[in-house]
């Protein structure tokens, strides 16, 4: 419900006479540990209990707006929902965020799954 997220900013810098930067790279992450003992999920030693829903993109242009990302998010909090599949397809990282944001686990399905003989 309540994650703690940090951040981690990379650069890489000329050496010599001037100190540019040449990359920088900033991410946000959070650590926790998941694990299975017998028939129980637990979560950084925490029994869980995943309540959720498979999710699509169903919209009629080809890209979300972060409206209608919030508005998922809003509709999987309000029916009590901590997990969430994202269905066929690499999922919107700013979707993936804003479950990082409000303590949704996220089940990112494999690529290329119609793909096999």
């Amino acid at each position: 419900e309540l994650p703690s997220l940090h951040r981690l900013k990379v650069a890489m810098l000329r050496t010599g006479g001037e100190r540019d930067v040449l990359d920088c790279v900033e991410v946000r992450f959070g650590l926790r540990v998941v694990e299975a003992r017998g028939r129980e999920i637990r979560l950084n030693g925490e029994a869980l209990r995943l309540y959720g829903f498979n999710r699509h993109d169903m919209t009629d242009t080809p890209v979300l707006m972060p409206a209608e990302l919030a508005r998922d998010i809003g509709l999987l909090k309000d029916l009590g929902a901590n997990f969430v599949r994202g269905s066929h397809y690499a999922q919107d990282p700013r979707f993936l965020d804003l479950c990082d944001e409000h303590g949704i686990m996220i089940w990112d399905e494999v690529l290329g799954w119609q793909n096999t003989p």
